[in-house]
Order: structure tokens, then sequence, then C-alpha cells
């Protein structure tokens, strides 16, 4: 386990680099959230398995991204439900600035010693330290089954589904189906958002409604099959 947890951080870490530049330089939709992934996927592991205490910086970077990334999807569905996109517009132009400014080689260089001390520290890590922690975060998993989900524990889930994701991808195993049931709760989260921003039509509670109807089909489905216990 160990050695695929460090090849999934490297490769993650690689696509940081590719991703830096490009968003130093354009910070646009696509660079935008391709930098944010391999950012969120390198953090995840980081924290999961305890292996940088200093690793706030990357904790920086996610939530800067993640605020531009949440204006461009709120663009794209205003326009998509008729909503006047100006304003939103406008703090995208501020957002796309302080992403530029902030993705410098400086930031590139702290990021690489959050990486390099994270491998130092997973050197040492026995292994089967790293296969408790993944024992663990299975059981909580667990817990989630037949829990029914609602304004008051979506959050907490989602943030779960994502770390079961990257668990499961770091040793290979094919996560297909929890992608589909990530991407629902996110739509939904995101109409949330746009909420939040522009207010509310029938047409949008209409797709809220829709889509976590869905979610919780395919969660059934893959609580039956034990999926999120693999």
């Amino acid at each position: 386990m160990k050695q695929e947890v460090e090849e999934y951080i490297d490769e993650n870490f690689e696509q940081f680099l590719k991703y830096r530049k490009k968003v130093h330089h354009k910070p646009n939709t696509d660079n935008v959230h391709d930098l944010r992934i391999s950012a969120r996927r390198i953090h995840t592991l980081i924290k999961l398995f305890d292996l940088d205490p200093f690793a706030k910086p990357l904790k920086k970077a996610i939530n800067r991204l993640g605020k531009l990334r949440d204006i461009d999807v709120s663009i794209s569905q205003a326009k998509e439900f008729g909503l006047d996109t100006g304003d939103l517009k406008a703090e995208r132009k501020k957002q796309r600035k302080k992403v530029k400014n902030f993705f410098t080689k400086q930031q590139q260089k702290i990021i690489e010693k959050i990486k390099h001390h994270a491998f130092v520290t997973l050197k040492d890590r026995p292994e089967k330290d790293l296969e408790e922690v993944v024992r663990d975060y299975k059981n909580k998993m667990g817990e989630w089954r037949q829990v029914n989900l609602g304004r008051e524990n979506f959050h907490q889930f989602r943030i779960a589904l994502k770390k079961a994701r990257y668990i499961l991808e770091s040793q290979g195993k094919k996560v297909k189906e929890l992608v589909k049931l990530q991407d629902l709760l996110g739509d939904i989260h995101d109409l949330e958002v746009l909420t939040a921003k522009k207010g509310t039509t029938d047409a949008i509670q209409k797709r809220k409604l829709e889509e976590f109807e869905e979610a919780l089909k395919l969660k059934s489905r893959l609580e039956r099959e034990e999926f999120l216990l693999h």
C-alpha cells in the first residue's frame, strides 16, 4: 500500500506542476478545475495518513481555487436557467486575478516542500499503520449505510465520499459509480451555491429534487453491493 500511496501522490503532484503553470498564465475554467482536483487528491491523502502537519498552504490553495470554481459553475448554471450573469462575471474577474497572482513559482516551491516532507514521513511509516487507517475509514463509511440523507448531513456525506474515492483510486480500484454519485451530489451543492447568489426558480428546485432522488437510488444500490466497503 505504501508504494501505491506514494505513486498516487507523485502522479497528482506532476499534474499539479503542469496546471499550476497554466493557471498562473491563464486561469480559465478547465485549468482551474484540473489544478484543484490534483491539489485536493494530494491534500486528502496527506491529511488522511497524517504525513505532514504543515500542509496548510495546500489547503489554502484548494480554497482559493474553490472560490473561483464556484463562480465558474454558477455562471454556467445561471445561463442555463436564464438568470442574469453580470454580477457573477464581475466577481469571476476578481477571483481570476487573485488566483493568477497566488499560483507563482514561490507557491510551487512551498507545495514541493510539503510533498517532500510527506514522502520522508511515508517512508518511515509502517505498512500496518496505513492499512489500519484505511480499515478505520472503511468502518466510518459503513456507518453511512441506511442513514437518511438530508440538509443536516448532506455536506458531511459529500466530504466522506470524496475521501473514499481518493483512497480507492490510490489503491488502483475502479470508482466509476462512486464518481457518478459524487457528481450528482456536487451538482446539487452547486445549485445551492447558485441559489444563495441569485435566488431560486421552479426549474432549479425541480433539478435539485430530480438529482437528489437519483443520488439516493445510487447510494442505496452501492450499499447493497457493499461497494463503499471495499
